[in-house]
C-alpha cells in the first residue's frame, strides 16, 4: 500500500507538467499511459535480467543502472513489488527447513530506498510544477532574451485610433472602467503576430463593439485580458487592475462568455449558476439568488431542471451569458453570444444587454451580424491584421467611411430612360450603378449632395408620373466592414508571405470587382 501511495505521490506532479505539450486529453493520455507502461516494464525487466547472468561484467552494469533507475517512480514501484514477491517465495522455502529471513521491509536495501526516492522525486516534481504554474520559468527567460517587443507607433494608423491611443496612452482614465496599451501577441509556434499594439479603453456603461472577419484577432484579445494566454507584450488595467500582476484581482471584476458552450451536459441549467456562483465566493444565500436572477433574466426558467446537454444551441448560449453575469461584474466579454440563435433569442438577450448597459456595467461584444453590432454598440473598432482600423461610434464610421447615399428608382412602365435622363440633369454627381427592368439604383456623393434638394427633385419627378416610389438610404455599416475586411490577409504556413483575404475569395469566387455582402 505504501509503495502504491508513493508512487502516486511521485508520479501525478511529474505527469502533470508534460499534459501541457498536448491539446488533445485523449492524445495525452494515450501517449503518456504508453511512455509509463514502457519505461516501467523495461527498467524492471532489464536490471532483473542483468542480475541472473553469471558475467561479473552484466552483473556490474545491472548494479550501476539499479542505482540510476532509482529516479523514475515507475521502476521503483517495479522493482519494489518484483523484490516482494522475490522474498516472499524465498521466506516460504526456507520456512519447510524452518529457518526464518532477518530482512525488514522498510530496511533501506530491501523496499526503504524505493520509499525514500519516490517521497523525494514527489517533492521536487511537486515544486517543480508549482514553479511552471507561477511562470516563475516565464519571468526569468524573458529577462533574459530582454524586451519581448518594442512599443512602436504604428504606421499609417487612422486619425481616430491615434487619438485613442494618445488618450490612453497619456492616462487619461477618465471615466473608463477597462484601458488596453500596445496589446501584442506573437504565437511562437505558427509565427504569426494575432494582435499588434492594440490600444483602447472601454468607458463605463458602454457597449464596445469588436468587428472583424475570423483571424482578426478578436477572440485572442479576449484570452489575454481573461489570463487564458500569455501577453507577448503590452499592458491591460480593469477598474486598475492588471492583468499582468493581478490578474486574480481582474476576474474578479470580469465576466466571460466565450465561444464555445463550457457547460458540464450532466447538469442542469440552476446547477451551473449555483457552481459558478460558489466559485465566485458568494455566501449561499446570494448563490441561490443569484441562480435564480440569471434564469429569470435570460428566459431559461422553464427549463432550469433539465440537463444542460438537452438544451438546444440558442439555450445553450444563454446559459453561457447567465454564467458571465453571475456575481453583477463591471465588465462582461461577450464573444459572439448570439450564435446558432433564432431571431426571437437573438432579440430577447439584445434586450438583456441592453439591461445590462443601461445599470452600469460595461459589455465588450463581438459579432459577426452588423444589425446586432447597430442595435447595441455605442462605440466600435473594426480589427484586421490585430489592430484597428477605424474607430468610433456607427454613425461616424457611416460617414467618414461611408460611399455616400443609395438612390433607388422604382419606374413607371416604359419610362426607365426618361427617368434615367431626368436624374442626369437634375442630379449630375448622381452614378448610375445597376439597372434591373423598372429599377434603377444611383450612388450620390456625400460631400456636395443635399438631401431636401434630393427629395425636391424626385417628388418632381413623381408628380410627373415618372416615379412609382424612390427610397433614399446612407451607407451600411455592412459596406463599411467589407471594406476593411478585404485587407484582412492570413499566413497559410511559416515560410509563405501573407495573401490578402481578399484576392483568395475574389479567386474562390471568379469574378473581379469589390466584395459584397453576400459574398463576404
Amino acid at each position: 500500500m505504501l509503495l502504491l501511495f508513493l508512487y502516486g505521490w511521485s508520479s501525478i506532479p511529474l505527469m502533470y507538467p508534460a499534459s501541457f505539450i498536448f491539446s488533445i486529453p485523449s492524445s495525452a493520455f494515450v501517449t503518456l499511459s504508453c511512455v509509463n507502461l514502457f519505461i516501467g516494464i523495461i527498467t524492471t525487466i532489464t536490471t532483473f535480467v542483468l542480475e541472473n547472468f553469471d558475467d561479473e561484467e552484466l552483473k556490474n552494469i545491472g548494479a550501476i543502472l539499479r542505482k540510476v533507475f532509482l529516479i523514475f517512480p515507475h521502476y521503483c514501484l517495479g522493482r519494489g513489488l518484483m523484490d516482494m514477491a522475490t522474498e516472499h517465495t524465498l521466506n516460504n522455502a526456507i520456512s519447510v527447513l524452518g529457518l526464518e529471513s532477518n530482512r525488514k521491509r522498510f530496511d533501506f536495501d530491501f523496499l526503504g530506498k524505493y520509499f525514500f526516492y519516490m517521497f523525494l522525486q514527489g517533492i521536487v516534481f511537486f515544486a517543480f510544477t508549482l514553479l511552471l504554474q507561477s511562470k516563475f520559468w516565464t519571468y526569468w527567460f524573458s529577462k533574459a532574451e530582454g524586451p519581448k517587443e518594442k512599443e512602436k507607433q504604428p504606421e499609417n494608423e487612422d486619425e481616430d485610433v491615434k487619438n485613442e491611443r494618445n488618450r490612453v496612452l497619456k492616462g487619461e482614465i477618465g471615466d473608463d472602467v477597462m484601458q488596453v496599451k500596445n496589446l501584442f501577441k506573437r504565437y511562437k509556434r505558427k509565427g504569426k503576430q494575432a494582435v499588434d499594439q492594440l490600444t483602447f479603453g472601454v468607458h463605463k456603461a458602454e457597449c464596445f463593439g469588436l468587428l472583424g472577419v475570423n483571424g482578426a484577432g478578436k477572440t485572442t484579445t479576449f484570452k489575454m485580458l481573461t489570463g487564458d494566454t500569455e501577453v507577448t507584450a503590452g499592458e491591460a488595467f480593469v477598474n486598475g487592475f492588471s492583468v499582468i500582476n493581478q490578474l486574480d484581482d481582474v476576474r474578479q471584476n470580469l465576466g466571460y462568455c466565450p465561444q464555445f458552450d463550457a457547460l458540464d451536459p450532466l447538469l442542469t441549467g440552476r446547477e451551473h449558476l449555483r457552481l459558478y456562483a460558489r466559485l465566485r465566493g458568494l455566501d449561499e444565500d446570494s448563490v441561490k439568488r443569484e441562480a435564480e436572477n440569471g434564469l429569470r433574466r435570460l428566459g431559461l426558467a422553464a427549463y432550469a431542471d433539465r440537463c444542460a446537454g438537452t438544451y438546444s444551441g440558442g439555450n445553450k448560449r444563454k446559459l453561457s451569458t447567465a454564467i458571465a453575469l453571475i456575481g453583477n461584474p463591471s465588465v462582461v466579454f461577450l464573444d459572439e453570444p448570439t450564435s446558432g440563435m433564432d431571431p426571437g433569442a437573438r432579440r430577447f438577450l439584445w434586450n438583456s444587454i441592453l439591461d445590462m448597459v443601461r445599470a452600469g456595467q460595461s459589455v465588450v461584444l463581438t459579432s459577426h451580424s452588423m444589425e446586432e453590432c447597430e442595435a447595441l454598440c455605442s462605440r466600435l473598432g473594426i480589427m484586421v491584421n490585430g489592430k484597428f482600423k477605424c474607430l468610433g461610434s456607427i454613425q461616424h464610421l457611416k460617414n467618414r467611411y461611408g460611399s455616400g447615399y443609395s438612390l433607388t428608382l422604382r419606374c413607371q412602365e416604359g419610362r426607365t430612360d426618361t427617368v434615367a435622363e431626368k436624374v442626369a440633369e437634375m442630379l449630375p454627381l448622381a452614378t448610375l450603378q445597376e439597372e434591373h427592368s423598372s429599377q434603377l439604383k444611383y450612388q450620390l456623393p456625400t460631400a456636395n449632395t443635399k438631401l431636401p434638394m434630393v427629395f425636391c427633385k424626385m417628388e418632381e419627378c413623381r408628380e410627373l408620373g415618372l416615379l412609382e416610389d424612390y427610397s433614399l438610404t446612407q451607407t451600411t455599416l455592412d459596406e463599411v466592414f467589407v471594406r476593411f475586411a478585404s485587407e484582412q490577409t492570413e499566413l497559410e504556413d511559416d515560410e509563405k508571405p501573407k495573401k490578402p483575404l481578399h484576392g483568395k475569395l475574389m479567386a474562390k469566387l471568379g469574378r473581379p470587382g469589390n466584395l459584397s455582402v453576400e459574398s463576404v
